[in-house]
């Protein structure tokens, strides 16, 4: 894994994806957490088929969501009643 530094405050990857130097600044705001930290690029186990599996699943649960007995299929598209 080749990085190159694209900033004082980052670590790029030879595939673009991009690590924080220090996460000082991050840890120290009392909007943040462990949980809500960005993932270290060594802690990064998703592949594309990840991504394209939670994209698939979110694009097909839209009109399940919406769609409500009584409405329109002009309705489903905004999600509003008719």
């Amino acid at each position: 894994m080749a990085l190159t530094a694209a900033s004082a405050s980052q670590l790029t990857d030879a595939d673009g994806r991009v690590d924080l130097v220090d996460r000082a600044a991050l840890t120290d705001s009392s909007y943040a957490n462990e949980e809500l930290l960005p993932t270290k690029l060594a802690d990064r186990k998703w592949t594309t088929y990840n991504y394209a599996a939670l994209w698939m699943g979110m694009a097909h649960n839209i009109p399940a969501t919406c769609w409500r007995p009584g409405w329109s299929r002009w309705a489903w598209t905004g999600c509003r009643r008719s």
